[in-house]
């Protein structure tokens, strides 16, 4: 069941990707429906109030928050 289950999450992250390599198999290739995965149809919510855009401008924040915690203990 666990081979079973971890090829079918291999096949849910490459779907979005040009990548054949996770469904050839003896050298045909897999039918891969992305309905199989009843959990591709619930939208992945972002960042709260789109903060988030993919670059940690909020690293050097958390760095000097903890740089004061450390100074005052």
């Amino acid at each position: 069941m666990s081979t079973y289950l971890g090829d079918k999450i291999a096949q849910s992250v490459l779907h979005g990707r040009n990548n054949d390599a996770g469904r050839v198999k003896n050298g045909h290739v897999k039918n891969s429906r992305p309905d199989e995965n009843p959990f591709a149809q619930i939208p992945f919510p972002g960042a709260p109030l789109g903060l988030y855009n993919g670059r940690p401008w909020f690293l050097p924040f958390a760095g000097a928050w903890y740089k004061l915690l450390d100074w005052i203990s």
